[in-house]
């Protein structure tokens, strides 16, 4: 009896040992499904987010952006567009950049104004779009005249720039900073009146003054006075129609030769005197959309001030500080636009390389060059930096810059 009650225990107990056995090993089977479960959706996954990687890398290069699919500059750039007329675009950012008659937007153009629109001329000239939306902060009224306009003309004190207004005034009428104006080497009130530098005929000719001969075969600096602000008027017009104006995106170049030329890589960039450079500024573009010429000091203020709203905080403080964003203390000129770092918003050594002469006049013999030379500081002579030149004197440091206004319709 004791026998058989041995025998039964033993049964249950190796009974019981397999029920445990059996939901132990249940349990292991459930946690090696779930973990497959787990790797499987887990590869799912993955497979699908390389799916999309895929297919959004695909799509980018096939689909534009919202923003760029509805800018005309982008769609103009893209097609290689030559406008047949002048017209009046916008870009991304909804600013609206007049395209001139003739003229291409370039590859490597931006796509906003904000940041350099880059046109091209037939004969490959390129200028950069400069907006100009209040008129009043560029140029003014002349005292007591209603149709005669004089620059506004700026230091930099700090990146925003604050109006020039020295001890004795500026402006027309007085021997500082001015433009439109001649110089004559007279120190009396009626400088025109005076013989040398603008008072030259023989200068006056070459600068290509020369169809309004006076009675004895001369031209005199009254007569050169009306020609400049009659052009200074024209430009202003101009300015107030579209609310902007082109700057060379490079400095003049070709200035040995009889037709000037705003390109990559030209090294004849120097060494004539201010009356070439004046005509040479006129002959760069033969499309009748636009007028060449030497640039005014109030553009180039403009374009500066135009550099200070960038949202790119070393652009913005471009004015006062150009460090390692021009041609500084350097024994040599560089060929223009060989440095892709000198570009500021798609424009070119406007500090450094060579001095630009302008239209701007001080005193009684000298024009104003504006950016320093490859000789100077960064830190003294920033991008906003005046120095001054007598108009006849040459130099292989002194260069200049054109910029473009677009003829208004009829």
């Amino acid at each position: 009896m004791k026998n058989n009650i041995k025998g039964i225990s033993l049964i249950v107990v190796i009974l019981i040992i397999a029920i445990i056995i059996t939901f132990i090993l249940n349990i292991f089977m459930v946690i090696i499904i779930k973990n497959d479960k787990k790797i499987a959706e887990e590869n799912i996954f993955q497979e699908d987010n390389i799916t999309e990687e895929n297919e959004t890398t695909e799509n980018y290069t096939e689909i534009p952006e919202l923003d760029e699919i509805t800018s005309q500059v982008t769609e103009a750039k893209k097609a290689g567009t030559i406008f047949e007329t002048t017209t009046t675009i916008a870009d991304k950012d909804n600013q609206s950049i007049v395209i001139p008659k003739g003229f291409k937007i370039t590859q490597d153009s931006a796509n906003t104004a904000s940041k350099g629109i880059v046109v091209q001329d037939e004969k490959e000239n390129e200028f950069v779009w400069v907006p100009v939306p209040n008129i009043s902060e560029m140029v003014k009224l002349q005292n007591g005249s209603q149709t005669d306009y004089e620059g506004r003309l700026y230091i930099f004190q700090n990146e925003q720039g604050i109006l020039e207004e020295p001890s004795g005034g500026y402006g027309v009428g007085t021997n500082s900073y001015r433009e439109p104006g001649v110089i004559t080497n007279n120190t009396d009130s009626d400088v025109a009146s005076g013989k040398l530098y603008d008072g030259d005929t023989e200068n006056l000719t070459k600068a290509g003054f020369n169809e309004d001969l006076n009675e004895d075969g001369t031209v005199d600096a009254y007569d050169f006075q009306i020609q400049l602000q009659n052009e200074f008027n024209e430009m202003v017009k101009s300015i107030i129609t579209y609310k902007g104006f082109y700057i060379g995106r490079y400095e003049t170049g070709d200035l040995s030769k009889q037709t000037a030329v705003v390109q990559k890589n030209n090294t004849d960039i120097a060494n004539q005197d201010w009356y070439t450079m004046y005509k040479l500024s006129k002959t760069i573009t033969d499309a009748d959309s636009v007028v060449s010429h030497m640039i005014w000091g109030c553009e180039w203020d403009s374009a500066l001030r135009w550099m200070t709203t960038s949202e790119d905080e070393i652009v913005s403080k471009i004015t006062i500080h150009s460090e390692n964003r021009g041609n500084y203390e350097e024994y040599y000129v560089n060929p223009t636009g060989s440095k892709e770092e000198y570009k500021v918003n798609n424009i070119y050594d406007m500090a450094g390389n060579v001095y630009d002469k302008t239209m701007e006049c001080l005193g009684y013999n000298s024009r104003v060059n504006r950016g320093g030379s490859h000789l100077n500081n960064a830190m003294y002579f920033p991008i906003s930096a005046r120095g001054t030149s007598e108009t006849t004197s040459k130099s292989v440091d002194y260069g200049t810059r054109s910029a473009l206004y677009i003829t208004i319709s009829e």
